[in-house]
């Protein structure tokens, strides 16, 4: 969109280019991208046919072959099909390709393109697309429940990611003073000074203990 809202996808015309232009539609359509599509003639692809033709030669070509994602579906999918089964399949496939898109002005475009040329009521495409998006909103909803319940079963020391946001405390093992919970303990948690007197020997105690290492040392 920075650029542009335009854009061609060039393919290989053998089947895994097709299949790649199929998948590759889609996504575009629901960024609110105007999708055509080129697929080169066969045995080349977009690097091989560009080293063959010059620039001129290649806008050329890309303006006169390029066709917009619903006649590319219908002669893909529905050029000598004759089975109504795989018909409604690849109908389906179309107005699937049309759902994805934001806005309804384009979206009630391409629908009665799409009736003009498979000779399909509209009513029945509408029908069918309304559908479709009905769908892609209940999948929204129930995937952004999801994540509204993962987010809220997050422990709260750890974001959505499952890391520690930056600037949490991290805990350490150890003899360290962290708490369990991976916290400094508070400050009246450490002994002040004076509570270490009591830890030393009395002035009484000393004084026998010298009687004592003298008394042993005059008998030796």
């Amino acid at each position: 969109h920075r650029f542009t809202a335009n854009i061609v996808l060039l393919y290989d015309g053998d089947e895994a280019g097709i299949k790649a232009a199929l998948r590759g539609t889609d996504m575009l359509l629901k960024e609110g991208m105007n999708v055509k599509v080129l697929l080169l003639p066969d045995g080349d692809d977009p690097d091989s046919f560009a080293k063959k033709h010059n620039a001129e030669e290649f806008r050329k070509y890309i303006f006169e072959h390029q066709t917009d994602f619903i006649e590319f579906k219908t002669k893909v999918l529905l050029e000598g099909v004759e089975d109504p089964v795989k018909r409604s399949e690849a109908i389906s496939s179309i107005i699937k390709s049309v759902s994805v898109i934001g806005d309804p002005i384009i979206r009630a475009t391409y629908i009665q393109a799409c009736a003009s040329r498979l000779g399909i009521q509209e009513q029945i495409l509408i029908a069918k697309m309304n559908d479709n998006i009905r769908e892609y909103r209940s999948e929204q909803r129930k995937e952004e429940e999801r994540k509204r319940r993962n987010s809220s079963a997050m422990p709260q020391n750890f974001n959505s990611t499952g890391q520690q946001p930056t600037g949490a405390k991290q805990v350490r093992g150890g003899n360290d003073s962290i708490g369990d919970d991976g916290n400094m303990p508070p400050p009246d948690a450490f002994l002040p000074p004076e509570a270490f007197s009591k830890l030393q020997p009395s002035e009484t105690q000393t004084a026998e203990t010298e009687r004592r290492s003298d008394a042993a040392t005059s008998t030796t």
